[in-house]
């Protein structure tokens, strides 16, 4: 058979693997507060995800997994009488990077490095 022959020639090759793209652990925490009267609100979001298969090779390369970025963003804004909203967002405070790598006989070589930096913005907003 064809797999029985690619499991001979790659001993690393299996008739299974992970999802592509699914994590075995995903975290999200979420801290808001609000204060109602004066229209000012704070969040600070944080989301982890596990390793993960990113992915896929033909049988001559190792398969590509990934070292997902944790993520910490800040969100803030302040209300103004009924209709105005100032908006500030911070996005990687923690400036993480995302990693792919090959792993092969127990040692993992770099694929890619995705680095994403932080982003801010401010919106100024009207709703009647």
């Amino acid at each position: 058979m064809e797999i029985d022959r690619k499991l001979t020639e790659f001993p690393d090759l299996s008739p299974t693997r992970d999802l592509q793209g699914q994590s075995a652990s995903i975290l999200n925490l979420d801290v808001s507060w609000e204060h109602f009267r004066n229209g000012t609100s704070a969040t600070l979001a944080f989301n982890h995800t596990g390793e993960r298969l990113y992915a896929v090779t033909n049988s001559n390369l190792p398969l590509v997994d990934e070292k997902p970025a944790d993520t910490f963003d800040l969100i803030a804004s302040q209300r103004f009488g009924d209709s105005w909203k100032l908006k500030f967002k911070v996005s990687n405070l923690l400036d993480s990077q995302t990693e792919r790598f090959h792993a092969y006989e127990g040692e993992e070589f770099m694929y890619s490095l995705s680095e994403y930096g932080r982003t801010f913005s401010l919106s100024l907003s009207y709703d009647k």
